[in-house]
Order: C-alpha cells, then structure tokens, then sequence
C-alpha cells in the first residue's frame, strides 16, 4: 500500500485528499463491490434519527462527507475501525448496521444541491485507522452533489460567485428546451500572473478537473452537459483543459466554452452556433449530442 498519501494528505486540497482515499489507489486489484452506478440508480444512504443525510466529519483531514451503500450489508464496515493491515489485504472487518434509507442516487443529489459548496459523497465507504492512528474513510468511488446556485438558477460545482456569466442563460429556456447543464468554472481568479508559478497550478486544476467531471451525476434532459467555462484569456491555457473527460452518466458529456465564446469538444472540434438567441445556440448542442451518441453505437 502507499503510504505517501498518509504523511503528505494534511497538506493537500480536498479533492486530491478524497483521490487518495480511494481503495483502489493502494490496492491495484480491488474490485469493487457494484458493477455500476447511474443518477437513477437506487443507494442505502446512511440517514440520522430524523432520517436525514447523516453527515460524517473526518477529523484527520477537517472534510465531510456523506455515505451511501449498493449493498446496506456493507454498512457493518463502518461500525469500527479497520487496520491498514486489513485493509491490504481485504480483510474488512465489522459487525453492527448503519441506519439507511432507499433513496435514488438523484434524488440524494438534488436533496443536497443548497450546500455552500459540492457535496462529497463516499459510495461504500471504510472506516481505517493509518499506522500513526490517524483515522479515514477509505471508499470504492465518490460522486458529487452540485449547488444551485440561488442568483443565476444554475448547478455548479465550482465556487458560485464566479458565476455571473451565467446569467444570459435563461433557466426559463433550460426548461422549454428540457436541456441539462452542470457549470464548471476556470478563471483567472486566486491565480498568479507569473509563468513559473501559474503553470504549476494550471497543471493542478487540469488534474483536479480529470477528477471531478466523472463524478457528477446528471439528470437526462434532451440534451445533458458538463459545461467548462474557462476564461483564462489565453488560447493555449484554455486548450490545455479541452481533452475527453469521461462522464459518470453515459448520456452526458463535456462541452468547454473559450474566452472567445467557441463551444468545442473534447477533440476541440468547434460546435458551430448562432449566437442571435439561445434557440440556435441549444439547438446545435442537443443535435451533436444526438450525432455523437448515433456514432458512439455505430463504433461499438
């Protein structure tokens, strides 16, 4: 197992902390213990006495999160701590149940969409104590929970007050079109001007994005997007985030708009657009989504 992630984690962001709490990155050969999850799948979300999402503080790190279960057996493995050594061998120890709710991983989603920041949600998740004794919550994935954002209606999973862009998107349209958008936004913002200390943190965010866009789930509209905004104000900064990201509903996809307002695909083809009205701004997503996934079936 490697035990870097326990002496550098203290010093990490949350989502390279939550990385290196996936079993799978000490133990290559772990399978985990569902063959998929989707949006309308239905989880054991682990529930208070009011049967409220039970928020679970991880001291070690200072992050939260929420737990759900494929199996509510698998819930024993939290009722007490599991040694590293066990654990390296998938030796997973525990005898008492959580208390959990059936509820669909959707609407678990949108149930946690008013948090001030994306919800973190462990799916099969492990209590472990280090060899140092700090204690962790190892799990087989996580998934994210977006914010609605209150100012422009819109899922975002980056921070909401860069957001303001999104106000020329009419949720009114969203809904007339039945189109589905989660916003990720890269900007400027909380990065230096200079190159050779930028360029580290740009490498960082490119990262941190490989790591988030697999992780969103999202409701099936007529047309379903992970929306990249970035606005950077530099060609080759911005492409160096357009690349195929994976989804974590097969139905979605990654769409990243430019500084100059382009649309472009992971292959940075240009998905041309009217920009006059957001008839024909929607309307050529939707229909390349449509002629993606016809040529996606056509390949397989």
């Amino acid at each position: 197992m490697d035990l870097n992630f326990l002496m550098e984690y203290k010093s990490w962001p949350r989502w390279k902390v939550l990385q290196g709490e996936l079993i799978r990155s000490h133990l290559k050969d772990y399978k985990n213990s569902y063959r998929s999850l989707s949006f309308y799948d239905l989880v054991e979300v682990a529930v208070d006495d009011k049967e409220m999402p039970l928020l679970f503080e991880e001291a070690s790190t200072g992050y939260s999160f929420f737990a759900v279960f494929s199996n509510r057996n698998l819930t024993r493995r939290m009722s007490i701590q599991n040694s590293w050594e066990n654990v390296s061998v998938s030796n997973f120890e525990g005898s008492e149940l959580l208390t959990t709710k059936t509820i669909m991983l959707g609407e678990l989603i949108h149930d946690l969409k008013n948090r001030s920041e994306a919800a973190a949600i462990k799916i099969n998740p492990i209590k472990t104590v280090s060899p140092s004794g700090d204690e962790f919550y190892l799990a087989e994935e996580f998934v994210f929970a977006p914010i609605f954002d209150k100012f422009t209606s819109k899922l975002m999973v980056t921070d909401p007050d860069e957001a303001k862009a999104l106000l020329a998107v009419n949720p009114e349209d969203e809904e007339r079109f039945g189109i589905e958008f989660v916003f990720y936004m890269i900007t400027n913002k909380d990065l230096p001007i200079e190159r050779d200390e930028r360029e580290p943190l740009l490498q960082e965010k490119i990262k941190e994005l490989a790591f988030m866009a697999p992780r969103i789930p999202m409701k099936r509209g007529s047309g379903t997007f992970f929306c990249v905004l970035l606005n950077l104000e530099n060609e080759m900064e911005e492409n160096a985030f357009i690349r195929t990201y994976k989804t974590f509903d097969p139905y979605a996809d990654v769409l990243f708009v430019n500084s100059s307002l382009e649309i472009r695909t992971g292959d940075l083809i240009k998905v041309p657009y009217n920009g006059e009205k957001i008839d024909t701004i929607f309307l050529p997503m939707i229909e390349w989504q449509r002629n993606n996934a016809f040529e996606a079936q056509l390949n397989y």
